[in-house]
Parts: C-alpha cells; structure tokens; sequence
C-alpha cells in the first residue's frame, strides 16, 4: 500500500509564510519490479522502501558495539556539513560518541560531530558481502562496466548520533543514491532539481553550513527566496531504504543514534549527465 505524496497538503502558499510542505515522500512495505521501474525509476521520483534488508547479513550484525569490536582501529574523517575537520579513529569516534550522549562534551556547533562518509570497500571488501541490492532498484553501470579506477567512491557507511544534521545538497555527478538504514530514524526533507534557482546553491555544494538555511527553520529575511520552495519529508525507519533520482536536493537530521548505508549509483537514465560530469571533473573543471 502506497502513502501517496498530497499535493494538496499545506500547498496553501499564499497564506504560509516559509517553504511549502507539499506532502510525505512515497512509502511502500512493497513493491514489484515492474511498478517500482514505471512509478519511480522513469520518473525520476523518490520513495521509500521497506524488505529490501530483509535478507541482509548486516541488518542484524551492523551496531556500534559490533564495529567498535572488529574496525575499531580503522582510521576514518568526520566532520560537519562535509568540512572533513577530523581525523581519528572509528573506535575513538564510538567513545566520542558515548561521551556525547552522556553530556560531557560541550558542543555548540548546528550539528554534533559526524562520522558522514566512512569509504570502507578498499581498506575492508569483507563487509561489502554483508549487503546485497536486487539489479531491478540499482542497476548500477558503474559497478558492471565502468574502470575502477574512476571508482566515485560512491558507497559509504554514516555513523553518529542523534541530532547530526547535514545540510541541504544533491549527490556527486548527478548520480542516483540509495540510502539504506539499518539502526535509528532518519528525517528526510527533498526538493525538486528545478528549483535550483531558490536554495542558495552557493551555500549548497560546498563545506561549511550556513545558518538560517535549514528548510524546516529558515531565516526568510536573510534568504527570501526559500520562502518559494516547495518539498517533501519522511522519516525512514531501521529496514526501510530511501531511493532519490540524480540532483534531488536533501536534507537529512538523525532523530536517534544512527547507522546508515549509502550508494551512488549509475543506470540507463542518467549516464549521460554522469559522464559528462566525471570528464569535467577529469579536466579539472568545477562541477556540481
């Protein structure tokens, strides 16, 4: 059964002042490979999954006492809004983290520290066996025919605790993603590519956050033209997998301590914008 995004919820624009929410994302317990191809992947549209970790070994072994135990000593980067200020250790981060959920640690930043993109394919290709994505959500082309060594480093694990934000953005090289999470609630607030022209692109893409540009708590007299947007939001669940097309923008805050699972990913329609965007970035030219 399908949780249907209402246009009709809170689309009264001229009566609010601030972004409009048009309505939840899509949500599905299930869903065939044929109605997921037409409703989802040709329409480029969001949705949000439920059985697609059902099978996985990672469902029920990834915790944070399971990677302190096995990966503590792997060294990894956090940081806040994709600013990379950390160095450390996973194992010290999980301490970092427990010290955070105590209260003994002073932190007056927008975010707490985040453990926002820990790459572990090359330095750990055991836990890839943990996961599996069914072709018919992923058909990724750049994983069956694309060289390594142009590898996007598009797949991730999130770690950190409840209340880590990260700003609103879309994905590198107008890639596809899918987000798996498999411990804790995640809030996920999208909006639509073509509105572009009123996120502030200039506080988007890059490190730093930019305060009173949060969707849900925006400072309209400093930034007027988010008053103009119009989004989605859904809270994805532990065994739920979010979907989003290339160039959806995204917002994303943990309501509780959080392990996530993302994957960027290349298929039929979008390996044109892919390409072109990976021959920029090969040509040392900037691209968003």
């Amino acid at each position: 059964m399908v949780t249907s995004a209402s246009t009709t919820a809170n689309a009264t624009a001229s009566a609010t002042k601030g972004p409009v929410r048009l309505g939840d994302i899509d949500r599905h317990a299930t869903i065939s490979a044929r109605d997921f191809h037409h409703e989802y992947y040709k329409k480029k549209k969001p949705v949000i999954l439920g059985g697609i970790q059902d099978s996985w070994k990672a469902r029920d072994l990834w915790t944070f006492d399971y990677f302190r135990a096995n990966y503590g000593a792997t060294k990894v980067v956090c940081g806040r809004q994709f600013d990379k200020s950390v160095k450390t250790t996973v194992g010290e981060y999980l301490d970092w983290m427990d010290d955070h959920r105590a209260g003994r640690v002073q932190d007056a930043h927008r975010s707490p520290l985040y453990l926002e993109g820990w790459y572990f394919r090359r330095q750990h290709p055991e836990l890839a066996t943990h996961y599996s994505m069914p072709r018919m959500y992923a058909d990724d082309l750049w994983e069956r025919c694309l060289p390594r060594k142009w590898d996007p480093k598009g797949t991730a694990l999130l770690l950190g605790p409840k209340g880590t934000f990260t700003k609103l953005h879309w994905d590198l090289m107008s890639t596809h993603s899918w987000n798996a999470q498999l411990v804790g609630v995640k809030r996920w607030v999208l909006i639509s590519h073509d509105q572009t022209d009123d996120v502030y692109i200039e506080t988007r893409q890059g490190p730093g956050y930019f305060p009173g540009t949060d969707i849900l708590a925006p400072d309209l007299d400093k930034y007027p033209r988010l008053a103009n947007l119009r989004y989605f939001v859904g809270d994805v669940h532990p065994g739920e997998t979010i979907f989003f097309p290339q160039r959806w923008f995204h917002e994303v805050t943990a309501l509780s301590d959080s392990i996530s699972l993302t994957h960027n990913y290349v298929s039929a329609n979008n390996f044109l914008p892919v390409m072109g965007s990976v021959l920029l970035n090969r040509l040392g030219k900037k691209n968003i």
